[in-house]
C-alpha cells in the first residue's frame, strides 16, 4: 500500500473512500473520526478512533507521527479542518473525500 492522498483543498490533502475502503484492513493507517457523539452513536467505520472536531486534540490521540491517519466526518468538511491541524504538527494526513454519507453510499 502507498499513501496516495488525491487533491489537495486549502492545503488540507484529501483521498479518496475507494482508497481508504481497499487499504482499511491494511494497518498503514490510523482511522479518526472528528464527528459528535451524537453521530458517533448512530454509526461509525469499524476501526475508526472517535475525537470530536469540538475538542480535536492530537495528543490525546497517542499517534505516531510516522503513521498516516485519514480523518471523516460527516460530509468531508470538518476533517479538513482536522487534517489542517495534523498537517501543521507534522502529521501525513487527508480527509476522506465524501465523508461517512459518501461511506454509505
Amino acid at each position: 500500500m502507498s499513501w496516495a492522498p488525491t487533491t489537495a483543498t486549502n492545503n488540507a490533502q484529501e483521498i479518496s473512500i475507494e482508497w481508504v475502503k481497499n487499504n482499511l484492513d491494511s494497518g498503514k493507517f490510523v482511522l479518526v473520526d472528528c464527528r459528535e457523539q451524537n453521530e458517533w452513536d448512530a454509526g461509525h467505520i469499524e476501526g475508526a478512533q472517535f475525537m470530536p472536531l469540538s475538542r480535536f486534540d492530537i495528543a490525546s490521540m497517542s499517534l505516531d507521527p510516522n503513521t498516516p491517519v485519514v480523518v471523516y466526518c460527516r460530509s468531508g468538511m470538518r476533517s479538513l479542518r482536522a487534517t489542517t491541524h495534523l498537517l501543521q504538527r507534522g502529521y501525513k494526513a487527508a480527509s476522506m473525500v465524501g465523508g461517512f454519507m459518501g461511506w454509505n453510499q
